[in-house]
């Protein structure tokens, strides 16, 4: 029997591929309109598995409520009051008074959704009619909920993955409740994870930078700590040696292999998918992407993993560079201290998670404007698109460690996380205004 035509397998299962996300749609709208008339007569196990089940399907990204607020706000707990000793039983606790056990299953088993719940918390702080600090108590509590759940079930990846992942916005969380004991547990969470090597050097800066600033003031004896922190700067020093290293490499590798490197024909493939942005990208953002997407093909990605994820990764410095710092945006280089985590991407990753906002608001301010200018971060930071700044900046890490080498098959997934599904190139278009 033959192989199946590709053209005929994708008509018949896209047809009903798009009968079934149809089916979906008239069930959400539907969901919806009945919520309207009588919010009553909606139980809450439809709202979370008919509506964000649902909605999930139709649109499986990490902002997905963002479309659908009305889901999030039809939970009681967007609205319950939390105080910060309940944090890490308040949602465990809302799901056992107010849901079945049907419905606490399903999300067990979709808890990518929940993932979604606390980020909506966290990128909606400044929404009108909600405390902030009431807003980071729910955050809080629906993450503490799903790393507890997913330690329990024994599922160490996905449990590395969301506490790695959002580690640092649970850290920060905490701080800004001044809830120091149970951001020194975060902490030391987050070190154990950067001792195993799923953690990159900037956040583990990042978490050590904020327990010495707790343990200052509980005055605390630091001398310890300040030998660790100075160990950290001696392997940012070393990382910089390796990326020189690296470029004269590459120099190299592009002149012995110009028949397997052919970046003029990758950059008339850019030209084509990035149409009128192309020639709106930073010079050098062009030069980085068709780096990255030349290398990323057979037999050279064998050779040499390393260059996409690095190359990606100074393609978005550049460009944010070009758009947001001196001397056509408004910020200054100076912001990008050690302090700050050494690159526009560290920045903005932090900004988001609201690093600034307490410790330093004239900094968060200052960022604030001027994202604004190109389009605000509502439109080009949301929570999805710092997901994707984050698996880039973990893969660039992960591909300049001295001990573990970088493989294809970590730069393919690299590729289907933030490229093949266009989340990067329509991030470059957002920031450029073209898309």
């Amino acid at each position: 029997m033959g192989i199946p035509d590709f053209d005929d397998f994708m008509e018949t299962h896209g047809a009903e591929l798009a009968l079934e996300q149809n089916k979906l749609r008239q069930s959400l709208n539907s969901l919806k309109q009945r919520f309207e008339a009588d919010s009553t007569e909606v139980s809450l196990d439809e709202i979370i598995q008919g509506g964000m089940g649902n909605c999930f399907e139709l649109n499986s990204s990490s902002d997905f409520l963002d479309d659908t607020p009305w889901l999030i706000k039809a939970l009681p707990f967007t609205s319950r009051p939390i105080i910060n000793e309940e944090i890490p039983i308040a949602w465990e606790r809302f799901l056992k008074d107010e849901v079945s056990e049907e419905s606490i299953a399903f999300l067990r088993s979709h808890w990518p959704i929940l993932e979604c719940i606390a980020g909506w918390y966290v990128s909606h702080l400044n929404e009108t009619g909600y405390d902030d600090n009431e807003m980071v108590r729910r955050a809080l509590a629906v993450f503490e909920y799903l790393i507890q759940f997913l330690y329990g079930a024994g599922l160490e990846a996905c449990y590395s993955e969301i506490l790695t992942g959002n580690g640092l916005t649970i850290l920060y969380g905490y701080c800004g409740l001044k809830d120091f004991e149970r951001a020194k547990f975060y902490a030391q969470l987050l070190r154990m994870e950067y001792l195993a090597g799923r953690l990159d050097a900037e956040d583990y800066h990042e978490v050590k930078s904020n327990y010495d600033h707790i343990l200052t003031l509980e005055n605390e004896d630091r001398e310890s700590n300040s030998k660790i922190l100075a160990l950290q700067w001696q392997t940012i020093s070393d990382r910089e040696r390796r990326i020189e290293e690296l470029e004269d490499r590459l120099k190299q590798v592009i002149r012995q292999k110009k028949d397997q490197v052919d970046l003029k024909k990758v950059e008339e493939e850019l030209k084509v998918k990035f149409g009128a942005t192309w020639n709106a990208l930073v010079a050098e953002t062009r030069k980085q992407l068709s780096l990255a997407l030349a290398f990323a093909h057979q037999p050279i990605s064998k050779e040499h993993p390393i260059v996409t994820p690095w190359s990606l990764f100074k393609a978005v410095n550049s460009e944010l560079f070009g758009k947001l710092f001196e001397p056509h945006g408004p910020l200054d280089r100076g912001m990008l201290g050690e302090e700050n985590g050494t690159s526009p991407v560290s920045l903005l990753i932090n900004y988001r998670r609201r690093k600034f906002e307490v410790e330093k608001p004239e900094t968060h301010f200052l960022i604030s404007d001027a994202l604004r200018i190109i389009g605000g971060k509502d439109v080009i930071l949301t929570f999805d698109d710092l997901k994707c700044l984050d698996s880039l900046r973990r893969n660039r890490n992960e591909a300049e460690h001295p001990k573990r080498p970088y493989t294809e098959t970590a730069m393919q997934k690299l590729l289907r996380d933030v490229w093949h599904n266009d989340r990067l190139p329509n991030w470059l278009k957002r920031i450029n205004r073209t898309a």
